[in-house]
């Protein structure tokens, strides 16, 4: 994008105010489409060509002129605007002779030079009306300064266009499921303590057992305790005993006799 304003200054008159002018139309215009020396020229080119060919796409030339702008000196003691080689004076000439608009913006209390105190060159400059800026209402007359330029055909810097609506063959994806809820684990110390152990009920059997078997054995007569049954069998034990002893006897004495 090329420059379409151009600011002329004098450095050791008005340093300080046209990089505060520079600032706020860089803010409002873009980098761009503001030109000032000392941060457009590269090193190596050449001041006058790149002055000349600069003015040559602009629309406006702000020309900001100081207390010190007029009577500015050269190490000789001759002023400075009357030198052929002053930039200052250069860069100005090259805005009447390309017809770019030019604004001469006071600053610092300064007041419009008349034509004879210019070159002739420049005098016309002294029939350009002057937009005056104070220090005690910067911002108010920047803002109208701004506002002065926009009325020039100077349109602000361009913003992005808005973005396109969708196409109609295009379908959102369905919203996203809520995250699962985290189960929160409760400290130990905090719950209740466990239900004691009880041992599971029997259930009742779907069918009767069947009634136990009877024993073959006579049951013993009512009335008998262990003790007289283990007396009972002791002695029939004995009485074994004593026939098989007997019969013993008996059979050695008749092998004896024989």
């Amino acid at each position: 994008m090329a420059s379409r304003i151009f600011l002329s200054y004098r450095r050791e008159d008005t340093a300080a105010y046209t990089g505060r002018i520079f600032d706020a139309l860089v803010e409002v215009f873009g980098e761009p489409a503001v030109f000032m020396d000392i941060d457009t020229i590269a090193p190596g080119q050449d001041f006058v060509q790149v002055i000349d060919d600069t003015l040559v796409r602009c629309e406006v030339a702000l020309v900001i002129i100081g207390p010190n702008w007029l009577h500015s000196t050269d190490k000789k003691g001759s002023q400075r605007l009357f030198n052929d080689d002053d930039f200052v004076r250069m860069e100005i000439e090259g805005a009447l002779t390309h017809n770019v608009r030019v604004l001469p913006v006071l600053v610092g209390g300064a007041s419009m030079p008349a034509a004879a105190e210019l070159p002739p060159s420049i005098a016309t400059l002294s029939r350009r009306h002057a937009f005056e800026m104070s220090d005690r209402r910067w911002h108010s007359d920047m803002r109208d300064l701004v506002a002065a330029l926009q009325r020039s055909t100077i349109p602000a810097a361009s913003t992005p266009p808005p973005p396109e609506p969708p196409s109609a063959l295009y379908k959102p994806l369905p919203p996203l499921p809520p995250p699962p809820q985290q189960r929160v684990q409760t400290p130990a110390w905090t719950q209740a303590p466990p239900a004691p152990y009880s041992a599971p009920q029997a259930t009742p059997a779907r069918y009767s057992a069947p009634p136990p078997a009877k024993s073959a054995l006579p049951p013993p007569p009512p009335g008998r305790s262990n003790s007289t049954r283990i007396v009972l069998i002791v002695g029939a034990v004995a009485v074994v005993l004593v026939i098989v002893i007997y019969l013993y006897v008996q059979s050695q004495l008749n092998a004896g006799t024989g």
